[in-house]
């Protein structure tokens, strides 16, 4: 069995208790475009989770939705056996983002002048952002 699959299966098997399935193709239901994301969420944490959405390697219709869920299930603390403490251990020791390399990472991501910013926002730099219509809450 490939490691994919595997953390596939425990991030499925985590988000089960938030009622939030792979491909199921509810609003709050992750769709994986990449199988490193699993491995990602499992080593990297809300951190992993955001950054395989930033780069298109997962999406979520409703991610509003999506968090209500998994915050509510409580799912970092669902994690039971030595082994995936272990896991979760390891990972964190090679967190590129903890210690003296989150400085380098730190410049690389805020340094990087404003080239981008000003492609991507209007010409006063600001950012916006709004939800079209009536938001209702998981229950």
């Amino acid at each position: 069995m490939s490691r994919n699959v595997i953390y596939q299966k425990k991030i499925e098997t985590l988000l089960s208790h938030a009622d939030v399935r792979i491909g199921a193709g509810r609003e709050w239901d992750l769709e994986i475009h990449n199988p490193d994301t699993y491995a990602r969420i499992l080593g990297g944490g809300t951190l992993g989770l955001g950054e395989a959405y930033m780069e298109s390697w997962r999406d979520c219709l409703a991610l509003d939705q999506f968090f209500t869920r998994v915050l509510q299930a409580r799912l970092a603390q669902r994690v039971h056996t030595v082994n995936d403490k272990l896991f979760f251990v390891k990972t964190w020791l090679m967190n590129r983002q903890a210690g003296k390399r989150s400085l380098k990472v730190a410049q690389q991501h805020y340094d990087a002048g404003n080239d981008l910013y000003q492609r991507m926002l209007d010409k006063r730099m600001i950012y916006s952002y709004g939800i079209e219509g009536r938001y209702d809450a998981p229950r």
